[in-house]
């Protein structure tokens, strides 16, 4: 099922929960849940989406977008961990190895740095002989994120060459565009409900995309809607419902702001 906004911490969005982290470090998606690619292979597939979610992002986000691009799946091979995670940071061009321990599991890591590009690679021993691999790229303003395109084409190829069963997801964070509703009696801008806003956004994205809505959630201060959109080659097939984007407003209530983040199959990234 699409994932619900269930916190948000320090005016930034939390949008996983720790169940699905650890599915996925695990090295499983849910049993009921599979990564469909309409047509042409996943790295090509992953470049035209990103290339909807950021025009996307640059029509709604007022204040400079963060964004995160994982590339992530089993990676089957008989090597020792510290040979697997070493072959796949030297492809990447990635530092040193540091081994650490997340939730009692056992994970290899490795760092890195493009074009003003966060990496993070981990490596996690599922069972003898396989592995799941998570490839996790950050970066934030307008020059970085058009330079995401490249950097995870590069890198998703790079993954496929060496036997990594690769699936793409990707998020962008940002303040939304200020409120432009005015009152005719005093000029002053007039603050509009959350549902209000999320509407404007889905207004917006209609222009471009043919939006089927899948799933709402909402409480006092959170609006959280999931889609699926023919145009978009990556899809989840989640519970049965097919999901291509995932769209959340939060207001802040410290700052009035609407804090946006767009996640394309699902918001499966926390900030």
């Amino acid at each position: 099922m699409p994932i619900p906004v269930k916190k948000w911490r320090n005016g930034s969005i939390i949008l996983a929960g720790c169940v699905l982290l650890l599915i996925l470090l695990l090295g499983s998606l849910a049993k009921d849940q599979a990564t469909a690619v309409k047509e042409g292979g996943p790295v090509d597939a992953a470049a035209a989406q990103w290339d909807k979610l950021l025009a996307l992002g640059t029509g709604s986000i007022h204040e400079e977008m963060k964004g995160t691009v994982k590339w992530q799946g089993d990676w089957n091979t008989l090597l020792a961990p510290e040979e697997a995670i070493g072959v796949l940071a030297t492809r990447l061009g990635l530092s040193e190895v540091e081994p650490e321990t997340v939730q009692d599991h056992e994970v290899y890591s490795a760092y890195g740095r493009s074009m003003e590009i966060r990496s993070k690679l981990t490596v996690t021993p599922v069972k003898e002989g396989t592995y799941y691999v998570i490839l996790r790229l950050e970066g934030e303003g307008m020059e970085t994120l058009k330079e995401m395109k490249s950097e995870q084409t590069v890198s998703g190829e790079s993954l496929a060459d060496e036997g990594v069963s690769i699936h793409w997801n990707a998020a962008l964070q940002g303040t939304m565009k200020p409120e432009t509703g005015e009152s005719p009696d005093t000029g002053e801008i007039v603050s509009t409900s959350i549902e209000d806003r999320m509407q404007e956004l889905e207004d917006y994205a209609a222009h471009a995309l043919k939006m089927g809505l899948v799933e709402n959630y909402n409480d006092a201060d959170t609006v959280s809607r999931t889609y699926y959109i023919p145009e978009l080659p990556i899809s989840v097939i989640s519970g049965g419902k097919t999901v291509s984007l995932q769209m959340a407003v939060h207001r802040n209530s410290e700052t009035g702001m609407e804090e946006l983040s767009l996640g394309s199959p699902l918001l499966t990234i926390e900030y």
